[in-house]
């Protein structure tokens, strides 16, 4: 489970569909900051990732769990994970890692 802000959360998304390939189940990408589909109507994808926001923290930020169907994109999705920011939206904020 990660402790995410939107912008993160959209940018971890994002990465996921450039990755792997769309989310399964009801697409929710006319919410994102980083958009990968730009159909506008309420459909759903069939993909071998999902992920789950299961509760709102702060104003900008909550809990997240991303669920993988192969194991070496949860591998591919950890890896990655220091390189999550929130994105080229956010030039200037770049949060430390460091507790």
């Amino acid at each position: 489970m990660l402790q995410l802000a939107y912008p993160e959360l959209d940018f971890a998304e994002r990465w996921c569909w450039q990755i792997i390939g769309p989310k399964d189940g009801p697409c929710l990408q006319r919410d994102s900051e980083y958009r990968v589909c730009w159909d506008e109507t309420d459909h759903a994808h069939a993909g071998k990732w999902t992920s789950h926001w299961y509760a709102k923290t702060e104003y900008n930020f909550g809990y997240c769990e991303f669920y993988f169907s192969d194991p070496r994109d949860h591998e591919a999705f950890v890896e990655s994970l220091p390189e999550f920011t929130w994105g080229e939206g956010y030039p200037k904020w770049r949060p430390s890692r460091e507790a």
